[in-house]
């Protein structure tokens, strides 16, 4: 059998090899030459910032000396002052005191003073008029400039009216006298070649060179230009590198400085013979090293190739020898297919294993399924979950909000947000010796069976501090929030169905008590609701006010949510509460008249019965159905408003609320008092409050007998006269009518303590 393998195993690692070793090398020598570089770098930016330093030292002494004279020099300030005859000695003794201060500091080029109130420039020289003067536009510019305080760029000047060559400057412009500047200017011109050539003075040798430019870019002198007749040899090159630069504060000017290109950081200077010889030896080395470990390695795979030859199971057309056989080629096909019918199980074990586990829970919190301690402790084995407890309870997580939670977030978001939900209960349970097992009920519930060591009252105390520590944990990391309803503990594993029973029996609960909480089932035992009975007559009370536009209803309104807010009403009580509510609604808007009906059924109307059904809190549904109620009253008041009979029936309304006590109110008595019909009067009230006369203003004797009934002690025959009935007896009769109870009965039952029934 032919060895292609091991020719192709040791052919294939040494080029490799000695790739690497060749990159290792190259690698070290790079390391090296950028920590030369690197300390080379900061050696220099330390020498440029030194000599830059030198150049603001130079510049501020200049400018201090001239400064200094002209605070002490009275010639030079009498030179500004405005005289009708100036005087040629002053003139003569500034001229040579600015020629002295040139000549005490070699970088000074010139100074010359400019006065504004005859245009006269004066020179360490001369006195010209400023028309004349070489540097007139510049001197105009910088008298004209009150703000120009700093060094300038560099300019071109000439040093001598005679002299044609210019002169590289920059220069320093000071308005006279320091504050207001009205006087002059003084313009001290500094030589830019000799300050190149100072710093040209401090590189220390031919390896390095520093180059001053202005805020403009431009250099300041070129020395290979004048120093040097080579330009190679003396200045920098055209390709040679800035490795640091600095920026003067004072004058904005910028240093840049590097190295010249000579051989500064070649390889060949670091490798010695010594080192090449022993890069030559240890490639040798790996060499024999991996033909040893080639040969060794190869030995399982030459077995391997030996009994794939000797099976039937390969062609025929492909054997160890022929050219076309490719042993790894047809190991790692067998290999493949091996690994692909793996994963494959694995995939189906996983999805028949989640799909039962999702059944099993189900079944068995749902209480559909008995199952016995043995099989529970088998399927927890086969789920990978801890079966053992001393007891159990069931706490049920809910999405706060879900329609926004699926709205805000894709699915793939959601999936991992609810991960993230039962990995944060099971660490906290973990982190108190508990174990848990969860599985998703539904979309928004996700329930955990937590199973307890220990006694029986510390079980129970346990199980709301590790849902609150969840809760806490979920709202500060995952931008959700989740409201637990927890049920009681039980010991057997039958009953897990009566604590998960509670615990979704607790969130009903919610609507109430808000969400973003732990709800216990010992917290929400169901109470004996007096106040239902209120409920009921108030929301019959808000139907008829509603009816009739009058603002009292948003009173009743809020009542009924305040006493479901203060008693324990389950999600289940609050929505029979709100179908009656829409069912009273419903019913009096039935008497309004057709345009009124059709605006609530098709606006008013599927928006409460919606807004009942979806509500999570009881702040939520009071809010939107407050804001639907209100949009329909102003609806309905709009459009009674637009009919022209609107404000006379307002005006009957309130007479009848003024005069109800009178025993001759009758629907003849406002006819002929309003001057109308009885028959059109009749309808016209009919069409704007919905019922008819009769009975709207038996409604409202009968509500005021109920008030002197429950707030007063006089009897029955007073409060009949007093309501407007001559007879108790016709009063009794329709107050039981209307109330379904007699006048002592209904205050007997509402009157305050401390009255009697009379």
């Amino acid at each position: 059998m032919k060895k292609h393998w091991f020719n192709r195993f040791l052919v294939s690692y040494l080029p490799i090899f000695i790739f690497i070793n060749s990159v290792l090398v190259f690698i070290f020598f790079l390391v090296l030459s950028d920590q030369v570089r690197s300390q080379a770098v900061k050696a220099n930016q330390a020498a440029a910032e030194q000599a830059l330093q030198s150049v603001d030292y130079s510049l501020r002494s200049v400018h201090e000396m001239v400064m200094k004279e002209f605070r002490i020099n009275e010639d030079l300030q009498q030179f500004f002052i405005e005289t009708a005859a100036p005087s040629p000695i002053v003139h003569a003794k500034v001229s040579s005191l600015l020629s002295g201060m040139t000549l005490s500091n070699d970088l000074i080029h010139n100074i010359y003073l400019y006065r504004d109130y005859d245009r006269r420039v004066l020179t360490n020289k001369m006195m010209v008029d400023a028309d004349e003067f070489a540097e007139k536009e510049f001197v105009q510019e910088a008298f004209a400039d009150k703000t120009a305080a700093n060094w300038t760029n560099i300019r071109e000047v000439l040093s001598e009216p005679a002299v044609t060559e210019p002169v590289k400057v920059v220069s320093l412009v000071r308005r006279y006298p320091i504050l207001s500047g009205d006087s002059g200017v003084i313009v001290i011109n500094v030589n830019a070649s000799l300050l190149q050539k100072r710093v040209d003075e401090m590189t220390g040798g031919r390896k390095s060179f520093m180059e001053l430019y202005d805020r403009e870019g431009t250099r300041f002198f070129d020395k290979r230009l004048q120093f040097a007749g080579n330009a190679e040899a003396e200045g920098k090159g055209k390709g040679d590198p800035v490795l640091s630069t600095a920026v003067s504060d004072l004058t904005g000017w910028e240093l840049r400085s590097g190295y010249k290109s000579i051989p500064f950081f070649s390889f060949a200077s670091l490798v010695s013979n010594v080192w090449a010889w022993l890069a030559f030896g240890s490639i040798l080395f790996g060499a024999a090293a991996i033909f040893y470990v080639s040969r060794r390695n190869y030995k399982p795979i030459e077995l391997i190739l030996e009994r794939i030859s000797a099976s039937p199971a390969l062609a025929s057309d492909a054997r160890p020898g022929d050219g076309r056989f490719d042993e790894f080629k047809r190991i790692s096909t067998a290999l493949d297919d091996l690994i692909e019918q793996s994963d494959h199980f694995k995939q189906r074990q996983y999805e028949d294993l989640a799909y039962r586990k999702q059944i099993f829970f189900e079944e068995l919190l749902s209480g559909e399924r008995p199952v016995s301690l043995d099989e529970w402790n088998k399927e927890m084995a086969r789920f990978g979950l801890r079966s053992g407890f001393g007891s159990l309870m069931t706490a049920v997580a809910e999405i706060d909000r879900y329609s926004t939670f699926s709205d805000m977030y894709s699915h793939k978001d959601q999936l991992l947000l609810k991960y993230g939900l039962s990995a944060a209960i099971k660490e906290v349970a973990e982190s108190e010796s508990a174990a848990v097992a969860s599985e998703w009920m539904s979309n928004r519930h996700l329930a955990v069976i937590f199973l307890l060591p220990g006694g029986p009252s510390e079980q129970a105390a346990r199980v709301p501090e590790l849902c609150e520590r969840a809760r806490e944990w979920v709202k500060a990391n995952l931008r959700m929030t989740v409201t637990f309803g927890i049920g009681d503990r039980v010991e057997e594993i039958g009953d897990v169905s009566l604590s998960y029973e509670e615990a979704m029996q607790a969130l009903k609960f919610k609507p109430v008590l808000g969400s973003d909480k732990v709800i216990s089932a010992a917290d929400c035992m169901p109470a004996q609701h007096n106040g239902m009975d209120l409920i009921l007559q108030t929301a019959r009370a808000l139907a008829q006010s509603f009816r009739l536009n009058e603002e009292s209803w948003k009173e009743m309104y809020s009542r009924i949510f305040d006493i479901l807010r203060e008693g324990s009403f389950s999600r289940d009580d609050i929505v029979h509460v709100l179908n009656y509510m829409n069912f009273c609604l419903e019913k009096e808007m039935m008497d309004l008249p057709v345009d009124v009906q059709l605006v609530w059924r098709e606006t008013a109307q599927p928006q409460l019965l919606a807004g009942s059904a979806r509500f999570e809190l009881l702040e939520d549904v009071e809010r939107e159905l407050y804001g639907v109620l209100s949009d329909a009253a102003g609806r309905f008041l709009a459009m009674r408003q637009q009919r022209h009979n609107h404000k006379l029936i307002q005006e009957i309304k309130l007479y009848l609320e003024q005069n109800y006590a009178n025993p001759d109110l009758s629907l003849d008595h406002i006819s002929e008092h309003f001057e109308l019909s009885p028959k059109y009067f009749s309808r016209l009230f009919k069409e704007e409050f919905g019922e008819k006369f009769t009975e709207f203003l038996v409604k409202l004797r009968v509500q005021e007998a109920k008030r002197l009934l429950v707030e007063t002690d006089e009897p029955v025959q007073t409060i009949s006269v007093k309501v407007g009935y001559l007879h108790a007896l016709s009063f009794i009769r329709m107050f039981k009518k209307i109330t379904s109870m007699t006048p002592g009965l209904f205050r007997s039952e509402h009157q305050n303590p401390g009255k009697s029934e009379k």
